[in-house]
């Protein structure tokens, strides 16, 4: 979360609460996370 730029953290945040479980999202959360 801290190391990663705030562009990513807001992609992040917009693809969590509106988007479903998708490939995509679950690749941004372990690169968003990891």
């Amino acid at each position: 979360m801290t190391s990663g730029p705030p562009l990513r953290r807001l992609a992040t945040t917009a693809v969590h609460p509106r988007r479903p479980p998708s490939t995509t999202d679950h690749q941004q959360q372990q690169r968003g996370y990891g």
